[in-house]
């Protein structure tokens, strides 16, 4: 500590005190480096960031069912569904139009006319056209009949039509039938004799019938119907 003379008056020396600092604790206060304020606030204000930062919401799209114009019957649905992913990915699929549907089900047209009609019946139609109340259809069945009739406005059918597994249908017989009697006429050509020959198409000939009767007592067995319908 020194002291400096500010002033003097009347012989009184008035004096103050001065901190002067050192040399070595002015060395020391300059060598040590100070955190700017830009450096100490950054990490603060990115760890006030990250706690502010919401993760993003996911929104989902909820599918839009449509309804069906007509009922059916209990635990039968269309065959596609037009409400399905399929249809909604490629509406124009056929059966994919609420107005033009699909069902299968197990049994014969009649069958399925019996299952259907009570149900239109109930739900309100007029002006009825009925094809599979003939007496030929009652006698002796059939593999198509119609039913129209009017819902307000609109015109509705519904189209009984036997339907085969692939392999036992018409077009599935007459595929392996093909392939059948072309194999056999390779195999007679190369034959020496006409006998030879003869006796290879005959085989042919029963493996083609043996085919037929066993797609026929299968479709028998196990009818099956679609059942188109149709507004408009």
């Amino acid at each position: 500590m020194s002291k400096i003379t500010i002033g003097v008056m009347t012989g009184v020396v008035l004096t103050a005190a001065v901190a002067v600092p050192s040399l070595a604790s002015s060395m020391s206060s300059s060598a040590s480096p100070q955190p700017s304020a830009s450096a100490t606030g950054a990490p603060k204000a990115a760890a006030r960031a990250a706690s502010t930062t919401k993760a993003p919401t996911k929104t989902t799209t909820k599918a839009v069912t449509v309804a069906l114009p007509v009922p059916a019957p209990t635990k039968q649905t269309p065959n596609p569904d037009p409400n399905s992913t399929p249809c909604k990915t490629t509406p124009t699929t056929p059966g994919c139009d609420v107005d033009s549907v699909r069902y299968l089900l197990k049994g014969t047209p009649i069958a399925a006319h019996n299952l259907w009609l009570p149900v239109v019946t109930k739900w309100g139609v007029t002006g009825v056209t009925d094809t599979c109340v003939t007496a030929q259809a009652k006698a002796q069945g059939t593999d198509m009949c119609v039913v129209r009739a009017t819902h307000g406005s609109s015109m509705v059918t519904l189209l009984f039509k036997t339907v085969f597994e692939d392999k036992y249908s018409p077009a599935g017989v007459q595929r392996q039938s093909d392939a059948i009697m072309a194999k056999a006429l390779v195999a007679a050509g190369k034959a020496t004799t006409p006998a030879a020959k003869a006796k290879i198409l005959d085989a042919a000939n029963a493996q083609v019938d043996k085919l037929q009767k066993a797609a026929d007592a299968y479709n028998a067995k196990n009818p099956r119907t679609s059942v188109n319908v149709v507004v408009s």
